[in-house]
């Protein structure tokens, strides 16, 4: 690196290691990473806006380039869409509600996996919702028998209130030009589209009320719905294996066998990190991480996880060589 390089490492090196303020050093991260999350909120609007006058005006709206009611009402609808994802994305600790996660255990008659109800969220869509799932190294549960419905739904009935467990989103869609109301439907996972447990007169596209694509969510047995947001809760299912131990990645993490230090539900071994010199994750290898990296050695991270890079339990030469080795932006 040239000389402004190193000397901006050091300056920032020596800011981060100043053991008389090691608050500041947090706080100052801390406005680091929520600037970021600003400015890329920000930046999504001003580029989702740009956009979407464009295409008002290459779809030739009238007055000007301002689009129509309907291109209005559509972009309106998105828009909202898009902050909600922004505002989920950034709260997948949500998944904390609800019971605690639940093992469907061979031993009575089950398949190893591990569910997780949800309770109630505000404003949640389907695809929303297997956004979340997926965040968290799972998918919206797909009950493809009796006894597994029937599993997954109790998980529903540890309170009274219909309102926490109305809903449930499902992993199940209908794929792209189905024939309304039976044809097409599909688990996420692509397992065998079989068995069903649909509510009497469903599912029934609403009279033909509730547009082309649906989704299926718990009714006490199932219905069809559309992708739009809803007061609902979900239910998260888990049956990973890929480190081909058959088990459950996800019940090896609970258990502490397996290490998932960037809790996305997936096992650190079983993840390629991309960008493995990226500590504080801003995209770019540089003075900072380099810092945090000195600022934590000998020890297993402390509160930054990612300094122990190659996983070893102690952040020691090796972790260094992967931030000097991976200087700059992230591929």
């Amino acid at each position: 690196m040239d000389r402004l390089a190193d000397a901006q490492a050091h300056r920032l090196a020596s800011l981060l290691l100043t053991k008389t303020q090691p608050r500041r050093r947090s706080r100052r991260l801390g406005w680091i990473v929520g600037a970021s999350a600003v400015v890329g909120l920000l930046a999504a609007i001003a580029i989702y806006s740009e956009v979407s006058l464009h295409v008002s005006m290459a779809s030739g709206s009238s007055s000007a380039g301002r689009p129509n009611n309907q291109e209005k009402d559509m972009r309106d609808f998105e828009f909202k869409q898009l902050l909600s994802a922004v505002v989920l994305s950034g709260a997948v600790t949500a998944t904390a509600m609800g019971e605690p996660p639940v093992e469907w255990k061979v031993s009575d008659g089950g398949n190893g996996h591990w569910y997780k109800w949800v309770k109630q969220l505000s404003g949640i869509s389907w695809s929303s919702a297997r956004s979340l799932c997926e965040a968290q190294g799972g998918y919206l549960a797909t009950p493809t028998s009796l006894a597994e419905n029937e599993f997954v739904f109790n998980l529903t009935l540890p309170t009274s209130a219909w309102a926490n467990y109305l809903g449930p989103w499902l992993g199940g869609f209908q794929a792209p030009n189905s024939i309304e109301p039976n044809g097409g439907w599909q688990w996420v996972t692509g397992e065998p589209w079989s068995w069903t447990n649909w509510d009497e007169l469903q599912p029934d596209n609403g009279s033909g009320l509730e547009g082309s694509l649906h989704y299926i969510h718990f009714f006490q047995r199932w219905n069809d719905w559309q992708n739009v947001p809803q007061n609902w809760s979900l239910i998260i299912e888990w049956s990973a294996d890929c480190n081909n131990d058959n088990i459950v990645d996800y019940g090896q993490i609970l258990s502490g066998q397996l290490l998932d230090t960037n809790t996305n539900g997936i096992p650190d071994i079983c993840e390629v990190d991309p960008c493995p010199g990226d500590i504080i994750q801003t995209n770019t290898v540089d003075g900072v991480d380099l810092a945090v990296i000195l600022s934590v050695w000998g020890t297993s991270g402390s509160e930054y996880p990612r300094a122990d890079t190659n996983h070893d339990g102690i952040v020691s030469g090796p972790d260094l060589a992967v931030v000097l080795g991976a200087w700059g932006p992230c591929p």
